[in-house]
């Protein structure tokens, strides 16, 4: 949608879907209308480039309990982590550059513990 930003911030995962093709985590931090929540997606890629599936991370979906506030820009950064739980899946650290209490965008890392299915099993807030 318009003023999304998708694309802001790029991580290239494993095959999540195991089909041996490296899938992208892609930042959307402009994602919820006027209010930039922020959302990631979760792109399964072909061999040619081309996605063939979508999977959106968002407060309101993909298993993301977030919560998220409105300029929490989730999605502002994402990077790829190695399997942290032991499952077997490689999770996921998103950037909410804007977050904070009371308008203050400290800002805060979300670590996303992923399942097979590239859902969120849980999640993890951090801040400095």
């Amino acid at each position: 949608a318009s003023r999304d930003e998708l694309g802001s911030s790029l991580a290239v995962l494993g095959a999540l879907d195991g089909d041996g093709i490296p899938d992208l985590a892609v930042g959307a931090p402009g994602d919820g209308g006027n209010f930039d929540f922020g959302a990631v997606w979760l792109l399964s890629l072909q061999s040619n480039g081309q996605a063939k599936g979508q999977r959106k991370l968002s407060a309101t979906e993909g298993g993301f309990a977030g919560p998220l506030d409105p300029l929490d820009r989730f999605g502002s950064s994402v990077a790829a982590l190695a399997d942290l739980d032991g499952d077997g899946v490689g999770d996921l650290a998103v950037g909410a550059s804007g977050d904070g209490a009371s308008g203050q965008h400290q800002g805060a890392v979300w670590i996303l513990f992923l399942n097979e299915d590239g859902t969120v099993k849980s999640e993890k807030k951090t801040r400095v």
